[in-house]
């Protein structure tokens, strides 16, 4: 009998074991279904200088890295190209001392001030930015990030206007309406959501996709606004009323970009199933469907004058085409890896491509022949880009950079850094002076996109007067991450 007991007690406790395994197993399961779209809290940019709490004075001994090491890293990070962070430093080398600054300390200062080029830091995401977009005229710019919220910025001072809440899955795309008036955005919860230009607060909510909804584009007239999905469908809305118009369906994949042409009389749309389609918006039927990739296609843009398309696929190939008949014009092949974007030039002679092979290609648009390789990315290029005027290309890399080119030679202009983590869009603003730059490290970046960076004619009397100069309009401080490798005092005053 003592020995069934035991035995039973064994088997109940056997059983329990089991079962809270199990309990284990569905709780983890269901947490991460909850939290598939959660992203992990990358660390916050910390705050201005000229904004930071004081700090007690530097003593020896306390931990902290050496004069020395503070300005060896400084001059790296001025020929690495993050001449705000080398001013960071060096700062922090003349806080110790600001009676007796050094020449070497004052001419890594003055070489930042001269090379700098990051003019905006917007870092209020704590996820992700997807896709950043300026107003048409210039004023604001949209942000639309993982963390499930788009912003609103002034984008001249970089000052937050409003953070638009209320997506429950990641907010991958953000558009503002061709007047400026409406801001659209789409999300992963299959929703698109439109908000007042001005103030950002939510008019409609349009609901209808059956899985992501990934990507936006309004008609240049504003009179329709297209949304594509995870579903395979893009759909047609009436950004006044919200109201849904049509369902365009056909792809058999995930369709990852919309763009009308400029008559608005047509859709372009790319897909996961190997294809782009042109649709006649009329019609609510595909004219034509581009059939040639043997992967999938990530993005499709018209030339300038709408007569003709080009694509870029994880074939690592990019393909012209003529958009009135669908036949492929030409292949251009040269990549190694995927080729994550594709774009002509604004006169329509040029492509641009970005590869996963970490180089960027310009091509010839009539004849498909290669022109100029752009080569000195150390990891992906994600996206690149013509300037407005046809004689500038910034490309944009998971190396953590932000490149200008010369179009056409190829000829470097400037490496800039300052994200933390790798770079997925860039965009040149409408008079081709500013490029705009999303990351994975939580913000978006204005820099300077002259071929010489504009750093006036200021001069200074002292190292003091160059050092407020500095503080007064650098566009962040360091990082948590900076402060911890040098063992610096981190401000504890705000989050």
């Amino acid at each position: 009998m003592p020995q069934d007991a035991r035995h039973r007690r064994e088997s109940t406790k056997l059983a329990l074991q089991a079962v809270g395994a199990v309990v284990l197993s569905m709780s983890v399961i269901i947490y991460g279904a909850l939290n598939r779209d959660t992203d992990p809290r990358p660390e916050r940019i910390q705050p201005k200088p000229a904004d930071a709490a004081p700090r007690k004075p530097w003593a020896p001994g306390d931990g902290m890295a050496s004069a020395r090491a503070l300005l060896d890293h400084a001059r790296h990070l001025n020929a690495e190209g993050d001449p705000v962070s080398a001013a960071l430093f060096a700062l922090e080398v003349l806080e110790r001392d600001p009676a007796n600054p050094t020449a070497e300390t004052v001419a890594v200062l003055e070489e930042a001030r001269r090379t700098r080029r990051e003019h905006l830091t917007l870092a209020l995401h704590y996820a992700f930015v997807r896709k950043a977009r300026f107003s048409p005229d210039g004023r604001l710019i949209l942000t639309a990030s993982s963390d499930r919220t788009a912003r609103l910025w002034d984008a001249r001072t970089g000052a937050p206007i409003r953070e638009m809440t209320g997506h429950t899955g990641k907010v991958w795309d953000g558009a503002f309406s061709p007047d400026g008036r409406q801001i659209a955005t789409a999300a992963f919860d299959g929703t698109v959501r439109l908000w007042d230009g001005a103030g950002g607060n939510q008019t409609h909510l349009l609901a209808g996709h059956r899985a992501e909804a990934a990507a936006l584009a309004y008609a240049p007239d504003g009179r329709l606004l297209a949304s594509a999905g995870y579903d395979g469908a893009v759909r047609l809305w009436n950004p006044g009323t919200g109201a849904a118009l049509k369902v365009l369906e056909g792809h058999a994949g995930k369709v990852v970009s919309a763009e009308f042409d400029a008559t608005g009389g047509r859709l372009l749309t790319a897909s996961h199933d190997g294809t782009a389609r042109i649709w006649d918006i009329a019609a609510g039927r595909a004219t034509v469907t581009l059939v040639g990739h043997a992967d999938a296609v990530l993005a499709a843009h018209f030339s300038p004058d709408g007569t003709r398309v080009v694509t870029a696929s994880r074939d690592g190939t990019a393909r012209l085409w003529n958009a009135a008949t669908g036949s492929t014009s030409a292949v251009l092949k040269g990549h190694a890896g995927w080729v994550n974007a594709a774009r002509f030039s604004p006169d329509g002679t040029r492509v641009v491509t970005a590869s996963r092979d970490g180089r960027a290609m310009i091509w010839d648009a009539a004849t498909g022949a290669a022109l100029t390789t752009l080569a000195g990315h150390a990891a992906w290029v994600n996206d690149a880009r013509f300037s407005p005027d046809g004689g500038r290309i910034a490309t944009a890399s998971s190396d953590w950079s932000v490149r200008l080119w010369r179009a056409e030679t190829g000829a470097l202009v400037d490496v800039m850094r300052g994200h933390w983590n790798a770079v997925v869009m860039v965009r040149f603003g409408a008079d081709g002076r500013t490029v705009l730059s999303t990351g994975a490290d939580g913000t978006a970046r204005l820099w300077d996109a002259g071929l010489e960076p504009d750093t006036g004619g200021d001069t200074f009397e002292n190292a003091a007067a160059l050092a407020d100069h500095l503080r007064g309009v650098l566009p962040r401080g360091l990082t948590i991450s900076q402060r911890r490798r040098f063992a610096l005092p981190l401000d504890v005053s705000r989050k």
